[in-house]
């Protein structure tokens, strides 16, 4: 599914994916803290920022937030 916090989501697999080439580490967990309600919400637990460089990774109430490079997001598949 689609929608206006998340590019992707799978209620199934509670797994949601967001692009996001270009924001630095500090940027995304600003909007992982922005989002993290709305996980909740629909029973997301682990959230995967795709960009082209960055990797972390850190946990919020229970959701996991997974920050990894494209490339390692393609070979993943």
């Amino acid at each position: 599914f689609y929608n206006k916090y998340f590019n992707f989501y799978s209620q199934i697999s509670k797994i949601a994916y967001i692009s996001s080439p270009t924001l630095d580490i500090d940027l995304i967990k600003l909007r992982a803290k922005k989002i993290l309600p709305k996980a909740l919400e629909l029973g997301i637990f682990h959230v995967i920022f795709i960009t082209l460089s960055s990797e972390d990774s850190f946990f919020e109430q229970g959701v996991k937030f997974e920050v990894i490079s494209f490339d390692k997001f393609s070979l993943g598949f």
